[in-house]
Formats: C-alpha cells, structure tokens, sequence
C-alpha cells in the first residue's frame, strides 16, 4: 500500500463514510468492518497500477519488468509476488555475487525470476521451478519478452522432486582442484603454490628414485561446482526441506534468500498459532541457530532472510 499516496486517504474516506451508521451499542460495526476489508485488496492493486505509472517505475529494473506489471497486475493475484524493491534487491544480491548459476524455488508469474535472469551474464543459468502450468506460462512469455529465455530453465513439478533430482545428477556444491606436475628441472621455478615432491613420497616409502621420477606436483586451479544464489519463495511450510536441499546445491560463499519470513508481523504474535505461521516462525529460529550459514534478516516487503553459505 505504501506505494499508492492517496491509499491513506482513501481509507479514511471510507471508514467516515460507514461510522456514521455504527452507533453507541456498535449497531453497524460489523457492516463498517466488511466494507473496509473489501475495499483492502482494491487499494492493493491500486498502489501496483499507481506504481506502474509513477516515477517508482525506475525501481523495477529494465522495461521487460515494468511490462510484467503493466500487463500480468490485474490477471493474477499480485501479493503472491515479490514487491519492486524485493526484486531490485535481488537482482544487486545476484550482481554483487557475480553469480552465473541460480535457482529459484517457487516462480508464479516470473517476476522475481525475470529480475535474476535479467542481470546474470549471457552463459548464466536460471533453474526456475514451479508447479502451476499456467502461471509458469505467463513467466515464460516474459521470459520471451525480455529475451532472457536462453538463461532460464524451466521445472514444472514439484520443487522438491525437482532439487533432488539436480543433487542425483551431481549438482551438488563442491569444490574440485586440479593438479600440474613438474619436472626436476622446473621445480625450481618460483611460483606461489605449496609443492609436493613425488621424489621425496618415494624416498620416505623406501625407494632411491632416479632423476626422471623427481617430480613436484602443485595445485594449479580449483573448479567450484554447484549454485551461487537461491531464491524461496513456495509452500511455507515446506522452507525448511527446501533448505536442506538447496543447502547441499549452494556453493560455500554461495547466497540462499528466503521470502515472506516476518509473515505479516503474525510470527512475533503469540496469540497466532496456525500451521504455517508456527512452520515459519520455527524455521526462523533454526536459522537462527544454524551454524552452516550466517544470516541477516531484511524488513522489505513482508521480509526476506539473506543466508550465506560458511
């Protein structure tokens, strides 16, 4: 609502409108209360649209995302989105990580994964997974649009089947070196690396090595495997399993990004105690505590925790 200026104003107007009809004994309050509740997701659209059309529009990053909201807005519920700010502020996580390869879990309409795909490089690698067809098909046709189709690998199913199958193929985040040898003649060279002599290996074993097996082998490079960037944004109750599994396809150094996890403020209210606020409020806690990651919880939107692999 914050985006909408006349939002306030508009409420306010509407709450004078129906009090006049609320008398002593709270007659007509339960009248007032429906009129209010109705008029809440109107004003929510309002301040999309109202966004969409105002100097704010800079805060979505490229044209492809401000036509996402001009067109997608009124087709599909908004709220299941990220907001504009959320999207800019992964899109700078993704560019500040010089990220390549990402995952999104949880895509709807595919506007937060168009903000990723939009700036990773053009090798870069987007694994969008989503389990509704049809709204997976409005994303791709943004996908299309903002020409960021080849970036972007769609998964339709369930995520969880869709990140197991990625850690069965080998996805998993490690990291692998690759070793070069030296001759006797260059183990000399002065070079920044810690060398190990097959010469010396033969001699503790016993051996007396020829001046043709003295070699020195050196680590020349390391090849990280794996994801450098996740984004959760699904089924609630389910962050924690998603997680684990992207816990294990994250690289060390690597981000995970979860959505939605301040819950409408319901996860400091003690007196909410339905399934999914608990889920929420419980895997908050482990995070918390979880020494695999640091973390730091972001109060945009309906507030984000940023986890860095360790």
């Amino acid at each position: 609502m914050s985006h909408y200026k006349g939002g306030s104003a508009v409420l306010l107007v509407v709450i004078a409108s129906v009090s006049g009809n609320v008398d002593a004994s709270g007659n007509g309050l339960k009248e007032a209360a429906l009129a209010v509740s109705l008029l809440l997701p109107v004003m929510k659209i309002m301040a999309i649209s109202s966004d969409c059309t105002s100097d704010s529009k800079a805060i979505a990053t490229g044209d492809s995302l401000y036509a996402w909201k001009s067109n997608a807005v009124f087709r599909y519920p908004v709220w299941y989105q990220v907001s504009p700010d959320q999207a800019q502020l992964l899109a700078m996580l993704v560019q500040i990580l010089g990220a390549e390869r990402c995952i999104e879990v949880g895509v709807y309409t595919g506007y937060s994964s168009l903000a990723i795909a939009l700036v990773l490089p053009e090798s870069g690698h987007l694994v969008a997974c989503e389990r509704d067809c049809k709204s997976l098909d409005v994303a791709k046709k943004y996908y299309q649009l903002a020409g960021v189709s080849h970036k972007v690998e769609v998964k339709l199913g369930l995520a969880m089947d869709s990140l197991e199958s990625l850690i069965q193929n080998g996805e998993a985040g490690r990291s692998s070196s690759t070793f070069l040898w030296l001759s006797s003649n260059e183990k000399n060279l002065a070079l920044p690396y810690p060398q190990v002599s097959f010469c010396g290996v033969l001699a503790a074993l016993g051996f007396k090595p020829n001046g043709s097996l003295c070699y020195s082998m050196i680590p020349s490079w390391s090849v990280v495997i794996g994801y450098d960037f996740a984004f959760i944004d699904a089924e609630k109750r389910m962050n924690e399993k998603y997680f684990e599994l992207l816990l294990q396809l994250v690289r060390v150094g690597g981000l995970i990004v979860i959505d939605n996890v301040l819950w409408h403020g319901k996860v400091a209210d003690p007196l909410v105690y339905d399934p999914k606020t608990i889920s929420i409020r419980n895997f908050n806690q482990k995070l918390m505590e979880d020494e695999r990651v640091s973390i730091s919880m972001v109060p945009i939107g309906d507030g984000m925790t940023i986890c860095r692999k360790s």
